[in-house]
């Protein structure tokens, strides 16, 4: 069971790029051999309606996370302007999950706080 912690922040319209390695309670980087990988940026960890106007918690952001090296548990998320100028100013929620074929195994693999700023004018 990993449920890795790690708050991420970034900037509206501006490059983002992570690369982390998974380790386990142990300190020791987890294989994921097999595994896929996935994660999203959400308001929250639930896909419900919120509030008394019924809105959606769904995706804001899928984030196409994936394997540098699966054998050493090493994870990269790399996101474009375009992709974190679509985000909300806000401080939203993201995980990251690893995934065999068919969903047969699920592990969490990474998640946090994602603390977007808004983009600064240029002109």
């Amino acid at each position: 069971h990993l449920n890795m912690n790690y708050d991420i922040s970034l900037n509206q319209g501006e490059d983002y790029d992570l690369t982390q390695t998974i380790t386990g309670s142990d300190g020791n980087s987890v294989n994921f051999s097999g595994y896929d990988v996935r994660g999203e940026v959400r308001y929250s960890y639930g896909d419900y309606p919120t509030g008394a106007s019924g809105v959606y918690s769904g995706a804001l952001l899928d984030l196409s996370p994936t394997f540098t090296s699966a054998v050493s548990g090493i994870v990269n998320i790399s996101l474009n302007p375009t992709q974190t100028a679509s985000l909300p100013s806000t401080i939203a929620l993201y995980s990251v999950e690893a995934y065999t074929s068919g969903d047969a195994s699920v592990v969490n693999a990474l998640k946090g706080k994602v603390n977007v700023s808004p983009q600064v004018p240029t002109s």
